[in-house]
């Protein structure tokens, strides 16, 4: 490596000397990016992806990636992004259709892998199919993530995991004050630790994830044949280590086609160390609040008969 600064290269050929100065610049790494177009928010991905993780995102204006083909999301599994996604109440409009395999890193949304972030502020619509991980953040896989203040509103199909906000937790991570209003389906949840939501789809082995002041009003459905260790959830899917849920409401149905454990908030807690408190969902939503753990979860546990209903208990 040669570091920043003037040295003197000398030559000697004989009797011949000749000297020169060479001027060497330290380089200047970019700490934040503004993104008003398409091609802005397609640089700023192809920067992420190269290296500069922490590249600060700032919105400036709503912009439609439908017609860009290339556009898979921010960050990879090699790079996740790791810095500050402002998006200043703007909205990304998507059309994405990832193909691939099971085992395969084919996430899709917004921020695709996500390590460390805060993303707060942004609105994701349009739609997305991939056969793995879909949210608006696809997969967190390390470091303390949050996201705060961000909506939903495309409609999603994965085989699994799958949510509007969150796809798949790897690691801690905070979702506040968000809400999903789009469609999230699920088509393969034919094995433990899958799941699919409106808030978070699933964290399988992972403590901290807190979710709180959060809603769902889109629809919820798990197609696959289904798994006892798989969850559908209003809210949340599936979790299986520290966790709480707080403040939320659901007024979407979850729909199951097969065996998976399902609930109005919350679809499978594998143990008690979910907490839920100051929850509620609406009659007809489903069944129940929540199933699947294997010890009681403590919590409230208030159905109500309208929309209005909810929004009062819930405020």
């Amino acid at each position: 490596a040669v570091k920043a600064g003037t040295a003197i290269v000398t030559a000697t050929s004989g009797s011949a000397t000749a000297s020169c100065k060479v001027t060497v610049e330290e380089a200047v790494v970019e700490t934040e990016m503004e993104i008003r177009t398409p091609e802005d928010l397609t640089a700023f991905a192809a920067k992420v992806s190269a290296g500069n993780t922490t590249l600060k995102g700032i919105l400036k204006a709503d912009i439609d990636m439908s017609k860009v083909t290339d556009f898979v999301g921010i960050g990879t599994a090699e790079n996740p992004y790791a810095g500050e996604f402002d998006g200043g109440d703007h909205t990304i409009t998507v059309s994405m259709n990832i193909k691939g395999n099971p085992g395969t890193n084919n996430c899709a949304g917004i921020i695709s892998f996500a390590a460390g972030a805060n993303i707060h502020n942004v609105t994701m619509d349009g739609t997305i199919y991939s056969y793995n991980n879909v949210g608006l953040v696809a997969r967190t896989v390390s470091g303390e993530t949050k996201i705060e203040n961000c909506i939903n509103r495309a409609a999603i199909n994965s085989n699994s995991p799958a949510g509007g906000i969150v796809g798949e937790a790897y690691d801690g991570l905070t979702v506040e004050s968000c809400y999903n209003a789009g469609n999230i389906t699920a088509q393969y949840t034919n094995s433990g630790q899958q799941g699919v939501a409106g808030i978070l789809g699933t964290a399988a082995y992972k403590n901290n994830v807190v979710i709180k002041n959060v809603y769902n009003v889109g629809k919820i459905f798990d197609f696959g044949s289904g798994s006892i260790a798989a969850g559908a959830g209003g809210i949340v899917g599936y979790v299986n280590r520290t966790s709480s849920i707080t403040n939320a409401y659901n007024a979407g149905t979850v729909s199951v086609s097969g065996k998976t454990k399902h609930g109005s908030i919350l679809g499978y807690s594998l143990k008690n160390d979910c907490t839920i408190s100051n929850c509620y969902w609406l009659t007809g939503s489903d069944e129940k609040m929540y199933s699947g753990t294997e010890v009681a979860l403590p919590g409230t546990d208030t159905p109500a008969s309208t929309s209005d209903a909810l929004k009062a208990l819930y405020t």
